[in-house]
């Protein structure tokens, strides 16, 4: 197990807890996730947009989350292999991340209820690392290739499917970079939703690293964050 901030009823993992996994997965159109889901299933992993072998890789919103009554809005970079075999963006997932990210929302007090997490990028972005593309069964690509993709579906995330939001949270470089693509290409936030707040990503790297230029943990700046943007959220 990778994630012990969860407990071991409630972990998604298709190693250790194929049970829950399954249930889960019965429950991906009850609400509150019903409209976000058939978005998913109907929409983004039908689009020519994605690369071919690409669509599997785009994961269910999690119906234990806040889902479309959420009020804030986590944007990650790409869905993790993890996420990928669990079918599922979730801080359940048996993964790092996963694991520090409920590590930051219980420390900022954020309730599941209130939060809704997804990605930048849909799709799990198949860069190439020590000269191989992490998923050797499709063709790599790189996040700047995959970044329109990006300010396509973020457009109708934001504009269609989240009527409660009001604050908005980019973990992560790629995160910030994907959303600044739609930003400057005209890509707009409706009316009473704040310009997102920005912080490290929950990556075990970037958690356990310092801040270059103040010297203070990421993982004490992430969490920070994540109180001041509930606080204006809640």
């Amino acid at each position: 197990m990778q994630n012990t901030a969860v407990p071991r009823e409630r972990l998604l993992s298709v190693r250790h807890n194929a049970v829950e996994v399954t249930r889960r997965r019965a429950h991906v159109y009850d609400w509150p996730v019903t409209n976000l889901n058939t978005w998913v299933l109907e929409v983004v992993r039908q689009s020519p947009l994605l690369p071919p072998g690409a669509e599997v890789t785009v994961p269910w919103f999690d119906p234990e989350g806040g889902g479309e009554e959420a009020s804030l809005l986590f944007l990650m970079q790409d869905p993790s292999e993890v996420a990928t075999g669990t079918g599922f963006i979730s801080p359940d997932n048996d993964d790092p991340t996963a694991q520090n990210t409920t590590v930051a929302c219980a420390a900022a007090g954020i309730p599941r209820a209130g939060r809704v997490h997804w990605n930048v990028f849909p799709h799990w972005v198949n860069v190439t690392r020590e000269g191989r593309p992490a998923d050797p069964t499709r063709a790599p690509q790189t996040y700047g290739e995959a970044r329109p993709v990006a300010v396509r579906f973020l457009r109708e995330l934001i504009d269609d499917h989240l009527p409660n939001l009001t604050v908005i949270v980019l973990l992560g470089g790629e995160a910030q970079r994907g959303w600044d693509m739609y930003r400057n290409g005209g890509g707009s936030l409706p009316a009473g939703v704040l310009e997102p707040f920005r912080c490290p990503s929950c990556s075990p790297r970037a958690w356990n690293n310092k801040d270059k230029v103040t010297g203070v943990k990421n993982s004490v700046l992430t969490i920070e964050t994540l109180k001041e943007a509930w606080a204006l959220a809640s």
